[in-house]
């Protein structure tokens, strides 16, 4: 009775080829003239995933707070975090019409 599911393309060994280290150092070599976008994307990675885990922590860190002080709870330095980690981050990286532009566009040029 055959199957439709192949059991040998998820062994070690198919996932070991599949993810040969030669096709990574190939792809790797291809980002050449793009190593800093790479790198910045990497970090970008990075800033979200950081932030993502920052999320609920704060949050915990908030409700804990109400919790134990009620209305009189002092939330300023919790609502720095949740809105300050944003921000500074995307002030950081600029916006993608400014940061991202590898040339002028057309118009800023044509305006001259």
């Amino acid at each position: 009775m055959s199957s439709a599911y192949d059991d040998a393309l998820y062994t070690d060994d198919a996932l070991a080829e599949r993810l040969a280290g030669d096709l990574w150092r190939q792809l790797w070599g291809y980002t050449r003239p793009y190593r800093a976008w790479v790198w910045g994307l990497c970090a970008c990675a990075v800033v979200v995933a950081l932030m993502d885990v920052a999320f609920p922590l704060i949050t915990r860190e908030v409700v804990d707070a109400i919790a134990e002080n009620g209305a009189a709870a002092n939330l300023t330095p919790w609502l720095w975090a949740y809105g300050g980690g944003p921000i500074s981050a995307t002030t950081f990286a600029g916006t993608p019409s400014t940061s991202f532009r590898t040339s002028p566009s057309p118009t800023s040029t044509a305006a001259r």
